[in-house]
């Protein structure tokens, strides 16, 4: 039977054939977020970004070929993961505060850097919560709403 490359269309008929448990620890991650983030694929640009990276990486993983140094990283995926968690959330100013702390952490211990295929989006996270923080002074709750823009 001829490899055939998996897309977001035949997804669920292809994975089907693979064992997930024996991935990679990045792809098996990839797996799980495809899952729980499908439903935004055709409304979400950055999921839409991340979903196809993912399917990028799987597809390279299983034809053999080699990856590029700009992996994306656990870390850098589980902070995307998170903060798409938020939407729709309240979320205290601690709690944004922590958010932003370890994300800022990361990036200057070098485990998220400018290399990485998502540091655009990274960015754009750090931004848009700092932002979103400063604006919030003097409220103890901030409700988070992930849009396009």
């Amino acid at each position: 039977m001829e490899k055939r490359l998996i897309s977001f269309a035949n997804y669920d008929e292809t994975i089907r054939s693979i064992k997930i448990d024996a991935l990679p620890e990045l792809l098996q991650n990839g797996h799980r977020f495809f899952k729980e983030a499908r439903f935004f694929y055709d409304s979400e640009p950055v999921i839409r970004e991340t979903i196809n990276l993912y399917l990028e990486r799987l597809n390279a993983y299983l034809f053999s070929k080699v990856l590029t140094p700009t992996e994306t990283s656990v870390l850098e995926i589980d902070f995307i993961q998170r903060f798409l968690e938020m939407h729709k959330t309240v979320q205290t100013k601690e709690q944004l505060k922590t958010y932003i702390f370890e994300l800022q952490t990361a990036i200057s211990k070098k485990q998220i850097t400018k290399n990485s295929s998502v540091s655009d989006q990274i960015d754009q996270i750090q931004r848009k919560l700092i932002n979103t923080y400063n604006d919030q002074l003097f409220k103890g709750q901030i409700k988070i709403v992930i849009n396009r823009k």
